[in-house]
This record gives structure tokens, C-alpha cells and sequence, in this order.
């Protein structure tokens, strides 16, 4: 008999999943703000201007799920994550020799394919076929991990602007891709029965694959597999409260490093507050979310988050002092980290956890929406008063009409977990 242990591989297939949202989807998501204030300076280009490219790639982001989720369906996830970081590097890469703003366009459009391929949909689903009964603790560990990516990102990128300069470090950022890249073609297979194993590392299939709550619940759907009239409005009461959330939110955070330049800090402090304070306070709220949802339901969870964000945005108003924005950033951080963990399980609660891809992709879709509409006018904002105040008071209020919308989601009477 061995003594020796031999960890599941379904591990190290969460590992590479991993380091491709460290890197990939961080870079995605959250470098190419650090870089507004270098194209602002250097091209003379609106605010609005610039926040537009950030925010027509997060809007690719979510047009594109449900098909992604369709390829994935077919030809699995790993083909997804390596088309994605190749587009992804070679589009940063790009970036390098703009010299307009319609360049600078098409490479965030092409940023936004990319983001969409190694964003968390993908790793998600291929994670989910190697776990079952673990795939709660699996998706925690690959939520933190990408956490800590996208704290650091930021950070790393204003290091290569302050040495390199904004053309140099948009060149040279892609090179963290390589690890990832590497992990996913040599490691990563699609599902355990592709080496003939069974999801958890069991040792035979009805162990390891039980019939997931969602199976045992009461479906949401009425004749011929549609939504019920009751139902139909829940969910686009739902989609509309993610389209105002996220406006609120996005109009904020994708400011955040103008708005700490416009405070006297440099460049490299701006990005480490936003990295750190901001985006390293989000990783403790993505766990708290969680607790939240299971403690209390998934309504409540995501107003307290909504409640974080608000007061950060209140605190605002009050004074810009650096103790304050400080605080403001952590308050925001854990709020947006919270909203990122409870927004599926919002979906899973009202309507079930099987069957709802097509409304979970329509509800992303709204959420994007409100993503890209929210930075722009932000920019435009400030393009036109100088300030982000009514910016910040536009977001107060789209955060108060979203509470408002999640109590009467409460009131709809969700589906019990069981």
C-alpha cells in the first residue's frame, strides 16, 4: 500500500484557471484605467472620450457571454481561454501605437472579445466540471485568486508607465500572459472524463456527480418552458436594477484614478490606492457576499453591498480630505466586491440554478449596459463642469433606486434554496 499522496488534477486545472484571470482578465478589466490620465495628457483627448473605449470593452464583455457560453457548450473551455489571451495581448500590445482615437477604439473593441474569452464565464465553467461536491470552495479559491490579480495589476502598470512610459508599458504588459498561456495549453483538459476521471478525484460517477439543488427545486417557468407574466416582470425588474447598479458603480471606479489625479496624487500613489485600498478591499468583500447570502438571502446581501458603496460615495460629498477618500475607496471596494460574488445568486434565487443560461446571459447583457453608459457620462461630466460631483451624485441616486428595487424583488417571494 503507498503511502504517497497524489493530489486530484481537477487542482491544478483550477490553478491555470487561476493565473489566467490574475493576468488576463485583470489586465482586461482593470489596467487600461491607470492609463487614462497618459492618453488624456498626451492626446488632449475629452475624458468622455477616453472612457468610452474603457467602457464599449466592457460591454463586448457581456453582449458576448451567451455566445461564449454556447461555444464553450460545444467545444469546451480551454480552446475559449487561449483564443482569448492571444487577442487580449496582441490588442494591448497594439495599443502602443495609437495615434487616434478611432485606433484607440478598435483596440478596446478588440480588448472586449478578448476580455469576454478569459473572463470569469469561462474559467467558471470549466472549473464546474471538475468539481461537484467542492465546486462552492472551488469557486471561492478561483474568485480570490483572481482577487489578488487584479489588486496588483493597476499597480504594475503604473510602475512600467512611470520607467517605461504609457507606449512602452502597453507593450510590454502582455508579456505576464505567457504564464497563463503556457498553463492552459499543457495543463488544463476540459472535464475529468477527458482522463478518465471522475469530477471531486471519486472513483465512480454516481459518487461524484449527485443531483445539484437546482434539480430538487420548483422551476420558474410556465407553458412551453417561457417565464410566467409574474415571473417575466421579477426578471426585468431584476435586469433593470443591474442596469442602474452597474451605471452607478462603473461611473465611479473607472474614475477613480482621474479623480485621485485631480486630488494631487501621483500617478503611481493613484494607481497603488486604486489597486490596493480600492481593488484589495474587494477580495474581502467577494468572501463577505458570499456569507451574506448564505446567512441571510441573496436580496439582503446585495443591498448591504449597495449600502457600502453608497456611504463611500456620501463621504465624498463631505470632504475630499485624504483620510476620507481612503476610507471611501475601502467602503466602495468591499460594496463592489460583494456585488460581484451575490449577482449570479441573485438569478439562482429568484429563479432556480438549472435552465436559466438564457437569462443569466440577458441579465449580464443589461449589467454591461448600464457598465458602459455609466463612465461615459462620468467623463462627459467632468468635460463639461470640471468636477465629478454631479457624477457622484448621479451615482448616489442610482444607488438608492437600486435598494429600492432589490426590496421589491425581496417581496416577490424567491425560490428557497434547498
Amino acid at each position: 500500500m503507498s503511502l504517497r499522496w497524489k493530489p486530484f488534477y481537477g487542482w491544478w486545472v483550477l490553478l491555470s484557471a487561476a493565473t489566467v484571470l490574475m493576468a488576463g482578465f485583470a489586465m482586461a478589466a482593470y489596467a487600461l484605467p491607470v492609463f487614462y490620465p497618459e492618453l488624456v495628457n498626451a492626446f488632449r483627448w475629452p475624458r468622455a472620450s477616453v472612457a468610452l473605449g474603457g467602457s464599449l470593452k466592457t460591454l463586448l464583455v457581456g453582449l458576448t457571454a451567451p455566445f461564449n457560453g454556447w461555444i464553450i457548450d460545444r467545444k469546451g473551455a480551454k480552446i475559449i481561454l487561449l483564443l482569448g489571451m492571444v487577442t487580449l495581448g496582441v490588442s494591448v500590445a497594439l495599443l502602443s501605437g495609437i495615434d487616434s482615437l478611432w485606433q484607440f477604439y478598435v483596440l478596446c473593441f478588440f480588448m472586449g472579445v478578448g476580455g469576454s474569452w478569459v473572463h470569469h464565464l469561462p474559467a467558471q465553467l470549466l472549473v464546474a466540471n471538475w468539481f461537484v461536491k467542492r465546486r462552492g470552495l472551488a469557486m471561492g479559491l478561483l474568485t480570490a485568486f483572481s482577487g489578488f490579480g487584479d489588486l496588483l495589476l493597476p499597480v504594475l502598470s503604473a510602475l512600467l508607465i512611470r520607467n517605461l512610459g504609457w507606449r512602452d508599458a502597453f507593450l510590454t504588459l502582455p508579456i505576464i500572459l505567457i504564464v497563463p498561456f503556457l498553463a492552459v495549453t499543457f495543463v488544463v483538459r476540459n472535464q475529468p472524463q477527458d482522463m478518465g476521471l471522475y469530477p471531486d478525484g471519486a472513483l465512480e460517477p454516481a459518487a461524484a456527480d449527485p443531483r445539484p439543488p437546482g434539480h430538487r427545486r420548483h422551476t420558474s417557468t410556465g407553458p412551453g418552458g417561457g417565464l410566467s407574466a409574474s415571473k417575466a416582470a421579477t426578471f426585468w425588474m431584476l435586469a433593470g436594477m443591474l442596469f442602474l447598479s452597474a451605471w452607478a458603480q462603473f461611473s465611479l471606479w473607472q474614475h477613480f484614478p482621474l479623480f485621485l489625479r485631480d486630488e494631487g496624487f501621483s500617478l503611481l500613489v493613484a494607481a497603488s490606492l486604486f489597486g490596493f485600498l480600492f481593488l484589495g478591499a474587494s477580495i474581502f468583500g467577494r468572501f463577505l457576499g458570499g456569507y451574506w447570502c448564505d446567512k441571510i438571502s441573496a436580496d439582503y446581501a446585495f443591498c448591504i453591498s449597495l449600502a457600502f458603496m453608497g456611504s463611500a460615495v456620501a463621504l465624498l460629498f463631505a470632504t475630499h480630505s485624504s483620510a476620507i477618500i481612503y476610507l471611501s475607496l475601502v467602503l466602495f471596494g468591499l460594496g463592489y466586491g460583494g456585488s460581484i460574488t451575490i449577482r449570479p445568486l441573485l438569478v439562482f434565487e429568484h429563479f432556480g440554478a438549472t435552465g436559466v443560461g438564457k437569462l443569466y446571459g440577458v441579465a449580464t447583457a443589461m449589467f454591461t449596459s448600464g457598465a458602459f453608459v455609466g463612465p461615459v457620462l462620468a467623463g462627459h461630466i467632468h468635460d463639461r463642469t470640471g468636477s465629478y460631483h454631479l457624477a457622484f451624485l448621479l451615482a448616489l441616486l442610482l444607488i438608492g433606486i437600486s435598494m429600492v428595487l432589490v426590496m421589491l424583488l425581496k417581496r416577490a417571494n424567491p425560490l428557497k434554496a434547498t
